[in-house]
């Protein structure tokens, strides 16, 4: 449920309530490649560049090895910027 809250005030646009529940989604599933996904790309939209790289490579970590892909796909942006 808290991802789907994040993801809610994500669309909405309000990027810093949507990092609030993903990172408590995060700390309640920290095995979740999808949560940090969600979670880096939340913390770029709302201006936190560093966390949000730091978030993209746990995703990768993460990530099963036939989704590697979608998520460095995904996540190319935030992992290539330099800050």
């Amino acid at each position: 449920a808290l991802i789907g809250i994040g993801n809610v005030y994500d669309s909405l646009k309000d990027y810093r309530a949507s990092v609030g529940r993903l990172r408590v989604a995060a700390a309640a599933h920290p095995d979740s490649a999808v949560v940090w996904n969600n979670l880096a790309s939340a913390e770029w939209a709302a201006g936190d560049k560093r966390s949000a790289r730091a978030s993209a490579k746990k995703a990768l970590d993460l990530a099963a090895p036939l989704e590697k892909s979608a998520y460095h796909e995904s996540l190319r942006d935030i992992l290539v910027e330099q800050p």
